[in-house]
């Protein structure tokens, strides 16, 4: 009975040594496995910081150039407005030359005309 019992308790040791060994096995497995995740995990938070420099200097870039527009505007919107001030004190001028050499060109014609009615009672009176 006793041979029994020994072999019975090497049978259920060579089992559980067995189990042990299967469990020591698949927990190095899993540990090469997590180890492996760990590696790619790093890799890949280390390529998104990569773009996140990236789209950050993309987007200071971005800020940059729309600041240098805003400024070209501004510019542009200054030199319109002169011009445009410029045109029309140009405008005014004209108009105001126009308007006296219209009136000039009525004095010549009037002081004409009589030039022309004093030369006629001239001639009348001679």
């Amino acid at each position: 009975e006793r041979q029994n019992w020994l072999e019975t308790s090497e049978a259920e040791r060579r089992i559980l040594e067995d189990k042990f060994c299967k469990k020591t096995e698949r927990l190095q497995n899993l540990e090469r496995d997590m180890e492996q995740q760990k590696k790619q995990h790093s890799v890949t938070v280390d390529n998104l910081l990569l773009q996140t420099q990236n789209l950050e200097t993309a987007l200071k870039n971005e800020r940059l150039v729309i600041v240098e527009e805003r400024r070209k505007l501004a510019q542009l919107q200054h030199a319109y407005t002169c011009l445009f001030q410029d045109y029309d004190k140009k405008l005014k001028s004209e108009k105001q030359a126009n308007h006296r050499r219209g009136e000039a060109d009525t004095l010549a014609n009037r002081l004409a005309e009589a030039e022309k009615a004093l030369a006629l009672k001239q001639d009348l009176i001679d």
